[in-house]
C-alpha cells in the first residue's frame, strides 16, 4: 500500500460506506460500489495483495479482489450477523483473518 494512501469506514446509512484517499485526505473516492446499504465498522487491507481488501458490518463479511471496483458476501456458513473487528494472522500454518461478532 502506498504510505499517502488513508481509508475511511462510515457507520451509518445513505450513500457511501468506503472511501479511499491516495493523497494523504485532500481528496476521497468513493469505492464502496456495489456493497448492501448497512452500517460498517472495520476494513482489513491484506498485506500481501493491498487490491485484496475485508470489510465488516452489519450483515457480516463482504470482500473485494480489485481495490473496491465490485464486492461479494464472503463466508460459506457465516451467519448474516455483524462483524465489529477483524484479527490477522501471519505464522506458522498460513495466514488467517477472524471476524469478531458480538454474540455469536
Amino acid at each position: 500500500m502506498e504510505e499517502n494512501t488513508v481509508y475511511v469506514v462510515r457507520s451509518g446509512f445513505g450513500s457511501g460506506k468506503l472511501y479511499e484517499s491516495t493523497d494523504m485526505g485532500e481528496n476521497w473516492q468513493n469505492i464502496s460500489a456495489d456493497l448492501p446499504d448497512v452500517p460498517y465498522n472495520d476494513l482489513f487491507i491484506d498485506p500481501v495483495n493491498p487490491d485484496w481488501m475485508f470489510i465488516g458490518g452489519d450483515l457480516g463479511v463482504y470482500h473485494t479482489q480489485d481495490r473496491g471496483i465490485s464486492w461479494e458476501r464472503t463466508g460459506t456458513g457465516m451467519p448474516f450477523t455483524a462483524v465489529h473487528d477483524f484479527s490477522y494472522y501471519d505464522g506458522p500454518g498460513g495466514r488467517k483473518l477472524r471476524a469478531a461478532t458480538h454474540g455469536r
